[in-house]
């Protein structure tokens, strides 16, 4: 998990990844995890302008401040950290022509990063089952329709928008078929 706040904060600690990624990646593209709600970076040019000079192809929204929950969206919200400053964030990115992805948790929040654009959406279903933690997602059929809300509020808004989806009970290859059968996740 990522640290929002301290010495281990999320974008240093991303930045600092980059060299050693990209030592063993030579023609792939790196996409950078990105905290809009850094408190220690409130320049968001500035802040994008530090993961491209360091070789970033694009970003992701994340730590996302909807991973949280309500509370902590509003608490962030009310001081200018919350979602809309990831939307800013993404507009900024798509000024700079950087590649941009976006994660989002609702229908609502798929239509406003839609409106971006950015150049990939990611529809979130929940925690990612298994792995070290042994989260419990949704069942399958849960999270499809979960997953495809959010990717038919993007299409409504941009449909040249790639939608994929993320997290609850995709973890494994084989389970990625059930997404892929009944969503339109590219």
């Amino acid at each position: 998990p990522t640290t929002p706040y301290g010495s281990l904060m999320s974008n240093p600690t991303t930045l600092e990844m980059f060299d050693e990624i990209d030592n063993v990646l030579k023609d792939t593209p790196i996409i950078a995890g990105v905290d809009a709600s850094d408190p220690y970076r409130s320049d968001l040019k500035k802040l994008l302008k530090m993961f491209w000079d360091k070789g970033f192809s694009g970003i992701i929204n994340f730590p996302t401040v909807v991973l949280y929950g309500d509370r902590w969206i509003e608490s962030r919200s009310s001081v200018g950290y919350g979602f809309e400053r990831e939307i800013k964030m993404m507009e900024i990115a798509r000024s700079m022509d950087l590649f941009t992805m976006a994660y989002v948790w609702s229908p609502r929040d798929a239509r406003k990063m839609a409106k971006v654009p950015v150049d990939v959406m990611c529809p979130h279903a929940g925690g990612t089952a298994g792995g070290l933690v042994g989260f419990k997602a949704e069942p399958y059929e849960v999270a499809v329709k979960t997953v495809q809300s959010m990717i038919k509020a993007t299409k409504e808004v941009n449909p040249d928008i790639i939608c994929l989806a993320h997290g609850g009970p995709f973890a494994e290859p084989k389970d990625t078929i059930y997404l892929y059968e009944h969503t339109d996740a590219a």
